[in-house]
C-alpha cells in the first residue's frame, strides 16, 4: 500500500472514548495528549507500514517534545508506554486492526473498479483482435482477488462469450422504443390548458378585484367626507384622521393598478392623473 492510498483513508480518532476510558491516558496533561495525537497520526497517515522507526531523537522531533526536565522525561515515558516497540519500528496496537480493515476494503473497491473498466474495454474490442488474450489474464489475475472468485467465462476452457455491461431503463427504452410516448388526452373531457392561460386567468381575476376594492374605498372616502362637514370636536378629528387611512390605502391600490396596466418604463400619464386626484381629496 503507497502513501497516495493512505491518504484516501479517513483520520484515526483522537480523543476517542475507550481513550479517556483508559487508566494510563486518565491524568495526562494538554502536553502528554498533543505528542501522542501527533504520533498517532503519523503512524496512521504517513507511513506505508503503519509503523515509525524508533529513533527516540526523531520521535521526539515529530511530536514536537522539548525534553529537558525530570518530570518531562517522565511525562514523555508514560506517553511512550502506550507504544509497542517491533524491532526497529514503533507500532500503535489499537489502530493494527483499523488499519488492516480499511486497507483491505480500499484494495477491494480499487480491484472492482479495476475489472469495470477491464470489463468495458473488452466488450468493445473485436472477437479477432489479439489484446483480448492479455486483457482475460488481467481479468483472471484480479478476479482471484475478489470474494467471489474467477467467473466461469474467464476460467481456463470456459466460453469466451464475455456478457457486455448492463444497461439502465431508460437508456433501453431510448434504444428500442425511442423514448417514453406523450401522454393521451382524456376521454370524453377537454384538454388541460396550457400555463400561459391559466397565468392570464390569475392576472385577470386579481385585476377585477382591486377595481372592486378601488370602488369600496372611493364610496368610503366620499361617506366619511360627507360625515366630516357635519361633526365636530373630537369626532370631527377622528373622521379625519380615518378618511386619511382610507386615502392612503387608496392610492396604494391605484398604484398597483398603474403598474400592472402600463408596460414598462415611466408612469403613464394616466397613471399620474389618478395619484394627482387622490392627493386633492
Amino acid at each position: 500500500m503507497t502513501n497516495t492510498d493512505r491518504d484516501r483513508l479517513p483520520f484515526f480518532p483522537d480523543y476517542a472514548a475507550d481513550e479517556l476510558a483508559d487508566n494510563r491516558k486518565r491524568y495526562w496533561t494538554d502536553r502528554q495528549w498533543g505528542w501522542y495525537s501527533t504520533l498517532k497520526r503519523s503512524i496512521w497517515t504517513n507511513t506505508p507500514k503503519g509503523k515509525l522507526p524508533n529513533d527516540p531523537a526523531y520521535l521526539k522531533k515529530l511530536a514536537g517534545a522539548k525534553i529537558k526536565t525530570r518530570e518531562e522525561k517522565k511525562l514523555w515515558s508514560e506517553v511512550m508506554a502506550i507504544f509497542r516497540i517491533e524491532g526497529e519500528w514503533l507500532v500503535l496496537p489499537e489502530i493494527i486492526p483499523f488499519l488492516r480493515e480499511k486497507t483491505s476494503e480500499g484494495k477491494s473497491k480499487s480491484t472492482n473498479a479495476k475489472i469495470g473498466s477491464l470489463r468495458r474495454q473488452l466488450h468493445k474490442m473485436p472477437a479477432d483482435d489479439p489484446g483480448r488474450a492479455e486483457i482475460r489474464a488481467e481479468l483472471e489475475r484480479l478476479y482471484k482477488k475478489t470474494e467471489g472468485g474467477v467467473p466461469s467465462e474467464f476460467q481456463t476452457g470456459g466460453t469466451s462469450t464475455v456478457p457486455p455491461p448492463k444497461k439502465s431503463a431508460a437508456t433501453r427504452g431510448l434504444q428500442e422504443g425511442g423514448g417514453k410516448p406523450p401522454p393521451a388526452p382524456p376521454e370524453n373531457g377537454t384538454p388541460t390548458p396550457d400555463g400561459s392561460k391559466i397565468w392570464f386567468e390569475r392576472q385577470t381575476w386579481f385585476r377585477n378585484q382591486l377595481d372592486k376594492l378601488r370602488d369600496e374605498l372611493r364610496a368610503q372616502v366620499k361617506t366619511l367626507t360627507t360625515t366630516i362637514e357635519d361633526a365636530r370636536g373630537d369626532k370631527r378629528t377622528a373622521l379625519q384622521a380615518e378618511r386619511i387611512a382610507v386615502k392612503s390605502r387608496l392610492q396604494e391600490v391605484e398604484i398597483s393598478l398603474g403598474y400592472r396596466t402600463r408596460p414598462k418604463g415611466r408612469p403613464t400619464t394616466e397613471h399620474n392623473s389618478h395619484c394627482e386626484t387622490i392627493a386633492s381629496w
